[in-house]
């Protein structure tokens, strides 16, 4: 496949806002593979006779690769370089949701759901690298917290999308849809996506993470991330219950969301690890509030919720001025969210159980204080050195 590929901007130019936007509308896609199943798990475990604990595990296989193989997949962006990666990577995930719809045996759908994890993959590490290498040193803290928006806003839309999709075609239409998007953004990708320049050089599993690992610059704005993700997911999925306000299900994101974009803007002034900071101390403040007995401050622990991943999106750029340091960056961040993600709900589960909603929070300003404490090393090992 030989790719029409329009020159890149200089990073001193003005911003491609036009880029910006066809990443993250892929962003979108990218981020509904998850959703996709998500709302469909009733029919499709219907539709494989099992009930849906059965077919429940297709959301996480997704994500479970992400654990394994987020760093890798920042040093194949390096190498192959963001652009290439990003295309082939939603060109893929267009034919396999388009497979999909033609719902074939529930093994064939297992393999089709780990290969989709590999595009995801493919997409969310390369994605911050372009968007950061077409804007400019001022508008990038931007397009980060746009790009940290990208998996909010695209389950919002999802649920507005699969309901009238699933009424006119049942699931085979999602899925069809979703590979049809796919396709139109992965043409349009082709014609019009910037060549990010890759950096040659061997990928081997363990000397990549070590190598990424052992680098402050590289890891830290994952490091930050990891202690966010951890209990981002397990607040949206426990608070609404025991707190017994279900509206807090649709609440929480939307608060969240527009504290990211707003921190996108204020990153233009203030350093993002400061701001990560700030969003750390936030949730600890209201949330020692909520757990006194004010529910109402739920709202202001929202917009703390979503201050963090702005931050730490805006970090990768910020502390890695190569392409290739924020690919590697972006694949740390991707691994440590998915391990946040998947450990965060089992711990809240557990803790539920054995010590109540008191517990709760303490595992919650636990996080917190170890996000802090990160950041602080960040301060002291990266930042204060280049002052």
């Amino acid at each position: 496949m030989k790719m029409k590929i329009a020159p890149a901007s200089a990073p001193s130019e003005r911003s491609d806002w036009t880029l910006v936007a066809l990443v993250f509308v892929t962003g979108l896609f990218a981020a509904a593979q998850f959703g996709k199943i998500s709302l469909t798990l009733a029919p499709l475990a219907e539709l494989y006779g099992t009930d849906i604990a059965g077919v429940s595990f297709l959301v996480s296989l997704v994500g479970f690769l992400g654990i394994f193989l987020g760093v890798i997949s920042g040093a194949v962006v390096a190498r192959a370089g963001p652009t290439r990666v990003f295309i082939w990577s939603a060109g893929i995930a267009a034919i396999i949701s388009i497979l999909q719809a033609l719902l074939p045996p529930f093994a064939s759908m297992i393999v089709l759901r780990l290969l989709e994890g590999l595009t995801h993959l493919g997409i969310v590490v390369a994605g911050p690298t372009l968007m950061a290498a077409v804007t400019n040193d001022r508008d990038r803290p931007i397009a980060m917290s746009l790009w940290a928006m990208f998996f909010g806003a695209s389950f919002a839309a999802v649920a507005l999308v699969v309901p009238p999709l699933m009424q006119a075609g049942g699931v085979g239409l999602v899925f069809s849809a979703h590979g049809l998007g796919f396709a139109v953004i992965c043409a349009v990708l082709i014609w019009r996506l910037p060549v990010v320049s890759a950096t040659p050089g061997k990928i081997a599993f363990w000397g990549t993470h070590v190598a990424i690992y052992s680098s402050p610059p590289v890891m830290a704005p994952a490091l930050a991330f990891g202690a966010y993700t951890f209990i981002y997911l397990a607040i949206i999925t426990f608070f609404p219950v025991t707190l017994e306000r279900p509206e807090l299900f649709q609440i929480i994101p939307l608060i969240s969301l527009v504290a990211t974009f707003t921190t996108g803007w204020v990153a233009r002034r203030v350093a993002p690890y400061t701001l990560a900071a700030v969003g750390y101390v936030w949730i600890i403040l209201a949330g020692l509030v909520v757990w006194s007995g004010a529910g109402w401050m739920i709202y202001l622990l929202a917009f703390g919720l979503g201050i963090v991943p702005a931050a730490c999106f805006a970090a990768i750029p910020s502390l890695n001025p190569s392409a290739s340091d924020r690919s590697r960056a972006a694949g740390a961040l991707s691994q440590m969210g998915n391990i946040g993600t998947t450990l965060g709900t089992p711990v809240f589960a557990f803790t539920m159980l054995s010590a109540g909603m008191s517990g709760l929070w303490v595992v919650i300003m636990g996080a917190c204080a170890v996000g802090l404490g990160l950041i602080y090393w960040m301060t002291a090992k990266i930042v204060a050195p280049q002052n």
